[in-house]
């Protein structure tokens, strides 16, 4: 049987309507066929960086079926660090060690609030009214 990303995103989407057991027993096929990847029989030099990827992560591989709403890669996550990449790049890069760490921390804090649909103004004026016990204004 094979089994691509695609019967991964169906089952995801499926979640919901399905009984746990039946969920269990369709997520078995995937957790299957990622069993039988290491067992490949000659592979060509990039299987064989694939199924190192695969031995380490194999827990992890089919999370986002499990989760409802999980994409199956990590475009974003791949994203958020080439768009710091390129602006340290625009700018010249830190001049220091401890510059390019308040970037970073920045940076995070920027890209939470992005993610969590928040104001990075307005969370970060809070945050520093907190932390100096004042009232937000």
């Amino acid at each position: 049987m094979t089994y691509s990303l695609w019967d991964g995103e169906k089952l995801q989407a499926a979640r919901d309507g399905l009984s746990e057991l039946v969920f269990q027993r369709r997520l078995k096929a995937p957790k299957k066929r990622l069993d039988a990847l290491p067992e490949w029989k000659n592979p060509n030099d990039t299987l064989k960086e694939v199924i190192k990827k695969v031995r380490r992560q194999k827990e992890h591989i089919l999370t986002f079926i499990k989760h409802g709403g999980a994409p199956h890669h990590n475009n974003y996550g791949e994203y958020i660090i080439k768009k710091g990449g390129v602006k340290r790049k625009m700018s010249g890069s830190s001049m220091s060690a401890e510059g390019a760490r308040a970037y970073a921390c920045i940076q995070s804090v920027a890209m939470t609030c992005q993610l969590r649909r928040l104001s990075f103004h307005i969370s970060v004026r809070e945050d520093l009214c907190c932390w100096l016990n004042l009232s937000p204004a």
